[in-house]
Parts: C-alpha cells; sequence; structure tokens
C-alpha cells in the first residue's frame, strides 16, 4: 500500500500486483506441498484431489463476487424497475441474494435433515452451487449482450431476481 501512495505503483500497478500475487502464490503453494519430502502418499494423493475443489472454488467466487457489481449496473441499466407503478430501487436487488439465504436456509436444513443418509455428498453440493453460479453468470452475459440497444430492449425486474 505505501508503494501505491508514494506513487512508486501506482493504483493499477496495485491492482496488477494483487492479481497476480493472487494466481501465483496458490501455485507456489501447491508446487511446495506437493514436493517436500514430509508428506506421505496419502497425504499427497489428498493434496492432488484438492486442487481440483481449490480452483472450483476460486472459480465460484470469482463469479459470486461478481455480483454487487455486474447485478448492480444490470438492474439499473437494463431492467424496467417499474411494478405496477411503483418503481423499485436498483439497489435493493442487492438484498436478493441475503433474503434468499434467510428464506431458503431453514428450507434446506429441513431437506439435508429429511434425506439423512440420502442427501447429496459435500462435494456434489457443491458441484450444484458451483452449476448455479454459472448458469446465473451465463444468464447476465446473455442478457447483456442482448441489450445492444438499451432504450428498447429493457428487462422486466423479476430476471434479476
Amino acid at each position: 500500500m505505501g508503494l501505491s501512495v508514494s506513487g512508486v505503483l501506482g493504483l493499477d500497478g496495485l491492482v496488477n500486483l494483487i492479481s497476480l500475487s493472487s494466481a501465483v502464490l496458490p501455485i507456489v503453494y501447491f508446487v511446495v506441498m506437493l514436493s517436500s519430502k514430509q508428506i506421505t502418499k496419502i497425504e499427497r494423493d489428498r493434496l492432488i484431489a484438492y486442487i481440483p475443489r481449490f480452483l472450483a472454488t476460486a472459480l465460484f467466487f470469482l463469479l459470486f463476487e461478481q455480483q454487487p457489481n455486474t447485478l448492480a449496473n444490470l438492474a439499473e441499466a437494463d431492467t424496467d424497475l417499474n411494478i405496477l407503478g411503483f418503481v423499485i430501487p436498483a439497489s435493493w436487488f442487492q438484498s436478493i441474494n441475503s433474503l434468499a439465504i434467510i428464506l431458503l436456509a431453514p428450507v434446506m436444513a429441513w431437506l439435508w435433515t429429511k434425506l439423512g443418509e440420502r442427501q447429496p455428498s459435500t462435494p456434489q453440493k457443491f458441484v450444484g452451487g458451483l452449476f448455479f453460479v454459472g448458469v446465473s453468470s451465463f444468464g447476465w452475459c446473455c442478457r447483456s449482450s442482448s441489450s445492444a440497444t438499451r432504450s428498447t430492449c429493457r428487462s422486466c425486474s423479476r430476471w434479476c431476481s
């Protein structure tokens, strides 16, 4: 941060440095761990099995964390916020995820309890979450690319919710 404030690195340079570090450090971490003589074959196999989950987690949060700015921009620029004469503020779309979590947590807890031993494994649940975030992001991309003429192509507010 000091390099950015002093002007040596600049804000763009700082962002690039953090981005590069975010990509390089996990690779270095896994290389060091995998090449260590102190881990057993079982631990090495588990670490190798963990890499796809690590990459999927990175992808999940890369997509998920786009929500605050992408969804807000999409809601404000490309969404008809007027429902039956009431104009919904675009900022309300930020609350949809939190509201869904609050409302659906008891339902999901009941479902997992009801399913018992038949419930999906943790990796299956994770893949499901990654799938739905991907579908959602694909929807944003399709919606954004189809709205070349913003004045004539405005989606209804149900699209963003």
